[in-house]
């Protein structure tokens, strides 16, 4: 999905609103993946999280990886390239 989209349901009794997660190496703060995940606030459980979601995604590296939400508008696919590990700010590049 591109970020930039603007997501949206057939039923427009439910608002759409775009999430971001940053998998990224503890120590180094190199992010691994970015994943986005669009929720309708309708409640309805999904089979997995988020947050699982996106470090299976992001493979085999992200087992010890930290996994953060941040707005969708503070990461993109060319500019989130590390996490400040101290601050726990996405630091682009």
């Amino acid at each position: 999905m591109h970020p930039r989209a603007h997501p949206q349901s057939t039923d427009p009794r439910l608002e759409a609103t775009l999430r971001a997660f940053v998998v990224y190496d503890r120590r180094t703060g190199d992010v691994l993946h970015v994943h986005y995940a669009v929720d309708f606030g309708n409640g309805v459980p999904s089979r997995e999280s988020h947050e699982a979601r996106a470090r299976r995604f992001a493979g085999t590296a992200a087992a010890e990886a930290a996994i953060m939400e941040v707005s969708p508008d503070e990461v993109n696919h060319r500019g989130a390239r590390r996490v400040d590990v101290a601050s726990g700010k996405v630091l682009r590049g």
